[in-house]
């Protein structure tokens, strides 16, 4: 599921709101260091959409879940 998740969030051919909210999925799903971890690898992503919603995902698993 993750994996599908992932590459829906790197098909170009989504549209850039789909793919935002797969990336988003993957932290709803699994609020834990390896997400934290993948959203770091996406944060500075050039798509802003994938980008914006990594940052927000970061900043919830940093402030409200403490992981670092």
């Amino acid at each position: 599921n993750f994996k599908f998740l992932e590459a829906v969030a790197n098909d170009e051919s989504v549209p850039d709101v789909a793919r935002g909210l797969a990336l988003w999925s993957i932290y709803y799903q699994r609020r834990d260091k390896t997400s934290l971890e993948l959203m770091r690898r996406y944060e500075g992503h050039k798509n802003a959409e994938i980008s914006k919603r990594a940052k927000e995902a970061i900043k919830s698993l940093e402030e409200t879940y403490k992981l670092k």
